[in-house]
């Protein structure tokens, strides 16, 4: 309805106002971001954008200081000469932009060998720099999948004692936060002791989880629909070692998302906390193992 609002707001405000507001009939162009309502596709794209919003926002600002810095080198460089093209910062910023973005238009260009060498050193770190956005924008399409994928798994998590006080739509409210993992064989997902501590939940594979305040305790093995880590999401603190036995994909509560729920959710991250005070202690059943003593004298 926004939408439409602002597609047909030109015609009403020339009641109002003795000017011509034919030029924002070109609002009427917005109507092609209805398409989000009938296609699933371009909601993905949407919800990856909106998520990795803070990456992509850090590599616009590291973006807007290499075209300064650029800018200011080439200056420096070249702008004392007669006729220079960089005889200001600002003049000098068009030309950091088009190499930056690998465009290279060539209407503007150093001539000292100095300022060569530096614009090469532009042009390479151009290169790699625009990467990190493809990067960004690619790895949250591939969690985004991932995460479609585990809906499956995830109604069947949903059913364990993590969730035990939750109400089916307070699940649906946490599962927008969760985030997808993929661990290989032999690979270690946590770190006992390290922090913020998280919330696992495996959706294939195998791990196994040992307790380093509790060496006696025998490892702990786990498998799909299995979770670790109620007391790690608690206290902040990993309370679990965790490696993976064959290649796992799990789904993740970390703090940050948690801390989120507990802004934009309250009573769901109060009972949700609850929820986690009650899941039994995954080594609660760990048999004690025998550990050999130093070698006698």
């Amino acid at each position: 309805m926004i939408l439409d609002f602002l597609v047909i707001a030109p015609f009403y405000l020339g009641f109002l106002f003795a000017i011509d507001l034919r030029v924002l009939r070109i609002l009427r162009l917005l109507r092609f971001f209805k398409l989000a309502r009938f296609s699933s596709a371009f909601n993905t794209m949407l919800r990856v954008l909106a998520r990795e919003r803070s990456a992509l926002m850090g590599v616009l600002i590291v973006l807007l200081g290499m075209v300064i810095i650029s800018a200011s080198m080439l200056y420096l460089a070249e702008g004392d000469l007669p006729g220079s093209s960089f005889s200001t910062v600002p003049e000098a910023m068009w030309w950091a932009i088009v190499t930056l973005t690998t465009v290279g238009y060539g209407d503007v260009s150093p001539e000292t060998p100095l300022g060569k060498m530096l614009a090469g050193i532009v042009m390479v770190s151009g290169l790699g720099f625009f990467a990190l956005p493809i990067g960004i924008i690619a790895s949250g399409f591939m969690e985004e999948f991932r995460r479609q994928d585990f809906i499956v798994t995830w109604g069947m998590a949903a059913r364990s004692k993590v969730f035990a006080l939750l109400k089916p739509e307070e699940i649906t409210e946490v599962l927008k936060v969760l985030k997808a993992r993929m661990a290989p064989p032999g690979s270690v997902i946590a770190v006992g002791g390290e922090k913020p501590g998280a919330l696992f939940m495996i959706g294939s594979g195998e791990v196994e989880i040992v307790d380093p305040d509790r060496p006696e305790l025998a490892p702990v093995r786990l498998d799909e629909g299995e979770y670790w880590g109620a007391r790690s999401l608690l206290t902040g603190v990993q309370a679990e070692t965790a490696s993976a036995i064959s290649t796992c994909d799990m789904i993740v509560l970390d703090q940050e998302d948690f801390r989120t729920l507990s802004r934009t959710r309250p009573q769901l991250h109060r009972r949700l906390q609850l929820s986690l005070a009650e899941v039994p202690d995954p080594f609660a059943d760990a048999e004690t193992v025998e550990r050999a003593g130093p070698p006698a004298d």
